[in-house]
């Protein structure tokens, strides 16, 4: 054959290819599926259409077809991180859970930081985790900001799956209560009075533990200002807890952990993007400064065998959300919005918190709660 009429069949595989995606895109399954079919004869060493085919099953809940197609993928083009997640996914549905691990877990191996890769092993993870059974002891975790809110409702869900936690706050009586609460068990948790931003604070609270397992950063203020009213006050204020206390942690904590030791930074879903209110703008930009740190120490973190996550929590019902924003939800928001409760984002980090043979070092994960 021609070079001319070889290329001549790459363009015609190209564009059929893209004219059943985007019917499938559409909601055309069933004529995405018959060009995908057919061009997977036609073009028998293409795997994309395989990988597609894959795709349509299982959106199709075909489980066992979507399987099979993405395997033929991946025979055909070495380990493709995509025909991958999409074989993790076809084992998940099938209910294979440690199958669809092996292959999510390679999945990231290929490609550590892509979005469906690590969707799916959020999703195994929170699966995994809703049906743990609790165990006498995971470790030592330390949680700051831990006397309300977020920190509190983590703080509860860890020591119910079995660690021992140290709840750091500056509220001495709430910490207090958390420690009394009748579903805690005695010693489960000690407390610290400290501020994140205090180094030596910080390093007198942590000589409570001689290892540290797990370290949630979630200790953070609210400030507000519009641009015009914004002083350096306020930035610095929002800066030095959200931003400079995460760091004070991370760098008291690392000397005290081991490889596959886990790291979760709690930032904020608002971070980094435009269309909220502008008085949020003091807090929005240390939350984005996390971030910044947060994405910026991954791989060095991964050097020494220390895991790295962050979730991000929009509108939470916390104390801190219902005085200083209340009074917006009646106009700003739309009405059938609904808060996120703390239990969901204590849920999402005690999952992340929790080491799984089947994915023995996942890190980087973003986990958005909405």
């Amino acid at each position: 054959m021609s070079p001319r009429l070889d290329g001549a069949r790459t363009m015609d595989a190209v564009h059929a290819y893209h004219l059943a995606v985007t019917l499938l895109e559409r909601g055309f399954g069933r004529e995405a599926l018959d060009i995908a079919a057919k061009n997977r004869e036609l073009f028998p060493q293409e795997r994309r259409f395989r990988s597609l085919l894959g795709t349509i099953y299982y959106r199709m809940e075909k489980f066992q077809r979507s399987a099979a197609c993405f395997a033929e993928a991946l025979a055909l083009g070495g380990p493709l991180h995509e025909a991958c997640v999409g074989l993790a996914r076809s084992m998940l549905g099938q209910g294979d859970e440690g199958m669809a691990a092996q292959w999510c877990f390679r999945a990231l191996q290929l490609a550590p930081w892509d979005a469906a890769a690590q969707r799916l092993s959020v999703r195994l993870l929170l699966k995994w985790q809703a049906n743990a059974i609790p165990l006498r002891e995971r470790g030592t975790a330390v949680v700051t900001g831990a006397a309300r809110g977020i920190g509190r409702a983590t703080v509860e869900r860890l020591v119910a799956l079995g660690f021992q936690c140290l709840a750091i706050d500056l509220d001495a009586d709430a910490l207090q209560d958390l420690v009394n609460l009748p579903t805690v068990p005695t010693g489960a948790i000690q407390t610290a009075v400290a501020d994140v931003s205090d180094r030596q604070a910080v390093r007198t609270a942590l000589a409570a533990v001689s290892t540290v397992d797990v370290l949630v950063s979630n200790a953070g203020i609210y400030r507000e200002a519009r641009i015009l009213d914004v002083t350096e006050r306020d930035l610095l204020c929002a800066l030095k807890v959200n931003l400079f206390g995460a760091l004070v942690m991370m760098q008291e904590c690392i000397p005290k952990m081991v490889r596959g030791s886990i790291i979760i930074v709690v930032g904020s879903s608002g971070a980094g993007f435009a269309h909220f209110e502008g008085e949020m703008m003091p807090y929005l930009s240390s939350k984005a400064a996390l971030a910044g740190l947060w994405g910026g120490t991954v791989r060095e973190l991964q050097s020494l065998g220390i895991m790295s996550h962050m979730v991000r929590p929009g509108l939470i019902d916390t104390r801190m959300q219902r005085v200083d924003r209340a009074r917006k939800l009646a106009t700003e928001y739309p009405p059938d919005l609904k808060m996120t409760m703390p239990s969901d984002v204590a849920n999402a980090v005690a999952a992340l918190a929790l080491r799984h043979d089947a994915l023995p070092f996942v890190t980087g994960l973003t986990v958005d709660i909405a």
